[in-house]
């Protein structure tokens, strides 16, 4: 793993960003669309996405007709998440214990969410049992606390203590650089217990763009 020497940044960085038209819509989609697949095969799913943005991932929830809500560091993100439709949002961080309650959900989604903050301190805050799905980068920009390399000791082995990795799928594109970088995207169940072999079960998706990771956010 590589730990950055970035600072972990606030509400108003973020907003700026967003208000500048900051999107990772289109980066993302593959990752976003393999989590709603996986997220589809759970029983009964019922949805808290932690770090939702302007709403990209809960517009797919939507479409299943999903119960679903969500919160964000950015007030400017929650407005725009609202506009399109996402009424369930609302402004509020991971460290926050309040934002977990009512425990109306069975799954936690945090997508590219754990680089930018105390990933660990946040997930202390996830109920027991329940499924959490999440990416995770291998590279690095400058609002990445850390960068998640080795998926068995940087994912697996890391998180063991709070969660139970099951599966663990890697998306790679390639950069404007020539780079090949990877967005991995994990399923996990909340708690100590041992995690099976998830990269047994992994099997690598192309994002067909080629796209420059940005080194302004």
């Amino acid at each position: 793993m590589i730990e950055t020497p970035f600072a972990e940044r606030d509400a108003l960085y973020y907003d700026q960003l967003y208000e500048a038209g900051h999107s990772s819509a289109e980066l993302y989609a593959p990752v976003y669309d393999a989590a709603l697949e996986v997220l589809c095969q759970l029983p009964d799913p019922r949805v808290l996405e932690v770090g939702c943005g302007t709403g990209d991932f809960a517009a797919r929830i939507s479409s299943e007709n999903i119960p679903y809500r969500g919160f964000d560091l950015s007030p400017v993100a929650i407005e725009r998440s609202r506009k399109r439709g996402n009424a369930e949002v609302s402004v509020g961080t991971a460290y926050d214990k309040k934002m977990y309650a009512p425990e109306d959900y069975n799954i936690i989604v945090a997508l590219e969410v754990f680089e930018h903050i105390d990933d660990l301190r946040a997930i202390a805050n996830f109920p027991r049992d329940l499924h959490v799905l999440f990416s995770v980068p291998d590279f690095v920009e400058t609002s990445h606390l850390r960068a998640y390399q080795d998926p068995q000791s940087d994912i697996v082995e890391y998180y063991a203590g709070q969660m139970a990795v099951r599966e663990i799928l890697p998306f790679t594109f390639e950069s404007e650089a020539g780079t090949v970088l990877t967005i991995y995207l994990a399923h996990a169940v909340v708690g100590d217990g041992p995690s099976p072999n998830p990269l047994a079960c992994a099997a690598a998706s192309q994002i067909s763009e080629t796209i420059e990771p940005a080194t302004s956010f």
